[in-house]
């Protein structure tokens, strides 16, 4: 068998950053796997990005192999312009995700999307997510992901990835901007 769970977990996050945006390196990954278990080969890339605030955000741009099919999993703007993104970090937890509603936080429906030209799924792909900040002052991250073929019946990929804070992102708004302590 292929398929199984996959964990991720941090240490608590403390003193998170009021301001600044920092990009996270990618520093580990499980192997993505197929609900159905045809294939357990498959690698991720890319990074992350979090701009810290009133309202924080993370940005992702990441690119999924699984078997023969290969997905580029993103929020709007990418790494590029990780002020765009609409994936919003809860500022009392440091947790994040796409569906329902955790510990009073909703989730952001409809911020990340999945672009590829496999036979998995397509155009039609869906993507999910739920993570989290860790350490001190946000020095990682915890990602899992899923990505739905729409079909029926349904047909999953998934995976986790672990991200640590690499260096501060100049967004570009003057004074003050672009710091974060790391």
């Amino acid at each position: 068998p292929n398929g199984g769970y996959h964990v991720i977990a941090g240490a608590p996050l403390t003193n998170m950053p009021a301001s600044g945006a920092v990009a996270y390196d990618l520093i580990g990954f499980t192997t993505p796997t197929r609900h159905e278990e045809s294939t357990s080969t498959g690698s991720v890339s890319g990074g992350a990005a979090v701009v810290f605030g009133a309202s924080p955000v993370v940005a992702l741009d990441l690119d999924i192999t699984s078997g023969p099919d290969s997905f580029n999993l993103y929020t709007a703007g990418k790494l590029t312009d990780p002020e765009q993104s609409t994936l919003a970090i809860n500022p009392l937890d440091g947790m994040f995700h796409t569906l329902g509603v955790v510990n009073g936080f909703a989730g952001s429906d409809n911020a990340v999307f999945v672009d590829s030209a496999s036979t998995f799924c397509g155009s039609t792909c869906t993507g999910f997510v739920e993570g989290f900040l860790a350490g001190e002052g946000a020095s990682h991250m915890g990602l899992a992901y899923s990505i739905r073929a729409n079909t029926t019946p349904s047909q999953f990929i998934d995976g986790t990835a672990a991200f640590a804070a690499g260096d501060a992102i100049d967004l570009g708004g003057g004074s003050g901007g672009g710091t974060s302590g790391f």
